[in-house]
């Protein structure tokens, strides 16, 4: 009987080398040095005190501080300074009652070498107050007595305000507006308008010269207009014609907006709805009624209106399509 043995040698297993990972590179080696970054706010300053103008590129939001909100202009400025390239993610949730809402995430890249610099985030909807609602004139007039306590009852209630028309204070009633799809498109722009601001911040590290929040709706931040008397005292009654000075110095004098009022009722006719889109998409702003504007944006008006380089839409279907 023949055996078979078996010849297969056992060679032990060998291990392969162990792979020493790579030390990462330090921090310090990708860290803008100290110069560097004094030279990029100096850069801001500069572009700021030289090429940006008050009330156009940015401002300040009475009773908000005095940080100045960038405005949309402004990010396009600093964009532009910086080779900064934006591009958006869009999300629409569509809310009940034909209501919808928009979330933009904007990311900004570089020109030069398409790297990656940074993002931010925008939402805009129309059940936000300045596009759910819209405002009816009652055809009663602002009684005197409302100018010495601003009691919202002597006009009706709280869903009633004072707003100047040709010359004259009137009650107008805030109502819901009835077709939110009228500002589908301007709820976008502003939600892409947002996105831009936040990204063009958060990549140039601007927050400590500007601000943003505040000047898409000031009310939510502090912003209200702050009382001219002291508690227990009478406020003068306004004279006929002249605007309410609600914040001292900061909002539009009388002759300011008398100005405005004259000039867009004489050379362009245009309803006060007309007015609003115009007067906002110029200044990337949202303002609800003239009254509301700072000195410096209705300065900016002023020679807007007399260079010719305010525009309306020519209907409401194009208001929307005013820029931001």
């Amino acid at each position: 009987m023949t055996s078979m043995r078996n010849n297969t040698a056992v060679v032990p297993a060998t291990r392969p080398a162990a792979q020493v990972p790579a030390m990462p590179a330090p921090v310090e080696q990708f860290a803008m040095q100290a110069d560097e970054l004094k030279a990029q706010v100096t850069l801001i300053q500069n572009v700021m005190n030289a090429v940006m103008k008050p009330g156009e590129h940015y401002g300040t939001i009475p009773g908000c501080g005095d940080k100045p909100a960038l405005l949309k202009p402004g990010a396009e400025k600093l964009a532009m300074t910086f080779r900064l390239a934006p591009s958006y993610e869009i999300e629409r949730i569509d809310l009940p009652n034909g209501h919808r809402e928009y979330q933009v995430t904007a990311t900004l890249t570089s020109v030069m070498t398409g790297s990656y610099l940074g993002q931010g985030v925008g939402a805009c909807s129309t059940r936000e107050g300045k596009y759910r609602y819209r405002s009816e004139d009652t055809g009663r007039a602002v009684p005197k007595e409302y100018w010495d306590t601003r009691d919202r009852q002597l006009l009706g209630g709280p869903q009633f305000t004072p707003r100047k028309s040709k010359g004259e204070w009137c009650i107008v009633e805030r109502v819901e507006h009835d077709n939110p799809a009228d500002y589908y498109n301007t709820c976008l722009k502003m939600a892409k308008k947002r996105a831009l601001v936040d990204a063009v911040l958060t990549a140039t590290a601007a927050s400590d010269i500007f601000t943003q929040d505040v000047e898409d709706d000031p009310s939510l931040y502090g912003g209200k207009p702050a009382q001219t008397a002291q508690p227990g005292q009478r406020q003068a009654a306004p004279t006929q014609g002249a605007a309410p000075r609600r914040n001292g110095g900061g909002r539009a004098s009388a002759k300011q907006l008398t100005a405005i009022g004259r000039m867009i009722d004489g050379r362009l006719g245009w309803d006060e709805r007309t007015t609003l889109a115009a007067v906002n998409g110029f200044l990337g702003a949202e303002v609800d009624t003239l009254a509301d504007l700072t000195m410096a944006q209705a300065s900016a008006i002023i020679d807007a209106l007399g260079n010719g380089t305010l525009a309306a839409p020519d209907s409401m279907s194009r208001m929307d399509d005013a820029p931001f």
